[in-house]
């Protein structure tokens, strides 16, 4: 999906250099109001509603073309400052300025598509509170850093090598409060606890990287969202079985399962990984899935009016932008 990500984005982006990088593509700009009883009760309404609502935001139109696919999800917000489309950045990374632009109190926000998938809900949250957002965002390259003597899985592009080299002094120099970050569901996989604290490991050495160690620098790993197995092509899946929206295409897990493809195996990678990295893990899960549930647990791909992905592993702006109320919460509550 990473290497399908990269050439969509390359499509949709000029190759032309900004010395500065203020700006973000557009956004919904008005937020609804919603809380963590409103979104639950919502994605339990949406799993058992098999059909695609005549207003659904964004269409599968805008998803027909590279550009309105990249443009409908999260990493678009930094579209400004993605080195896909602006290479002099591989080897000088350089921030998008999101949130409260004119605080002296800094966020990075860091890693791959992935991470950019938070980007509309964590500017939101960001703006709210009261910090600048600083936006390292880097499709198809992979949020940890990998440590010396380590072989990444999949292998890093040379491009992303020279990125990672030269991210941490970029984000020390900025000087974070602090660093929030996510990461492909299909890495880290494995349903064992050694795999876990392999991946918290990494996680830990990313962190310690870009913080050049200072343990003052909070660290939030936010918890994996939801794919459809790497296989799926959500956008396709929901025009070609547009009455099987539920059961035909939206990820589900078995909550009690242990196997690499099981969302519940990435929960418990999470919970495992973040205390290694010394980080704070914000649980998202309820944000996408059914919660409690005996049996198959669904995350549906359309909750209200809102597509939630645009493909397999990427979240649209609109859905962000429905959640970002709790996910300020949420932030807030683990002390920003």
């Amino acid at each position: 999906m990473r290497k399908l990500f990269a050439s969509l984005a390359l499509a949709s982006l000029s190759l032309a250099t900004f010395s500065t990088v203020s700006g973000a593509a557009s956004t919904t700009t008005t937020i609804p109001p919603v809380t963590q009883a409103g979104i639950e009760s919502a994605i339990t309404a949406a799993a058992s509603n098999n059909t695609v609502p005549s207003n659904l935001t964004p269409t599968l139109q805008q998803l027909s073309s590279p550009a309105g696919l990249y443009n409908a999800q999260g990493a678009a917000v930094g579209a400004k400052c993605d080195p896909l489309g602006y290479p002099a950045y591989v080897t000088k990374p350089t921030p998008c300025v999101l949130g409260a632009t004119t605080s002296t109190k800094v966020v990075v926000m860091f890693g791959d598509s992935n991470a950019g998938n938070w980007l509309p809900a964590i500017n939101y949250a960001m703006t709210k509170l009261g910090y600048k957002l600083l936006a390292f965002v880097y499709p198809g390259c992979s949020s940890q850093i990998p440590a010396p003597g380590t072989t990444p899985t999949p292998t890093p592009s040379a491009s992303c090598k020279t990125y990672h080299s030269k991210l941490a002094a970029a984000v020390i120099a900025v000087h974070p409060r602090a660093l929030i970050s996510a990461q492909l569901g299909m890495d880290g996989g494995g349903a064992n606890s050694a795999a876990w604290t392999s991946y918290g490991n990494g996680w830990k050495y990313t962190f310690d990287q870009l913080s050049n160690n200072n343990k003052s620098i909070k660290r939030y790993i936010m918890q994996t969202t939801p794919n459809m197995n790497g296989s799926t092509n959500m956008a396709t899946c929901i025009g070609v079985h547009p009455t099987q929206v539920v059961t035909t295409c939206s990820p589900s897990y078995f909550p009690t399962a242990n196997y690499q493809w099981n969302y519940q195996q990435y929960i418990n990678r999470d919970l495992a990984a973040a205390p290694i990295a010394g980080a704070t893990l914000i649980s998202t899960y309820k944000w996408f899935c059914q919660y409690g549930l005996p049996g198959r647990n669904y995350c549906p791909s359309i909750v209200k009016n809102y597509l939630v992905y645009v493909d397999q592993d990427h979240i649209s702006i609109a859905y962000m932008n429905y959640i970002a109320p709790v996910v300020t919460a949420a932030l807030h509550a683990q002390g920003l």
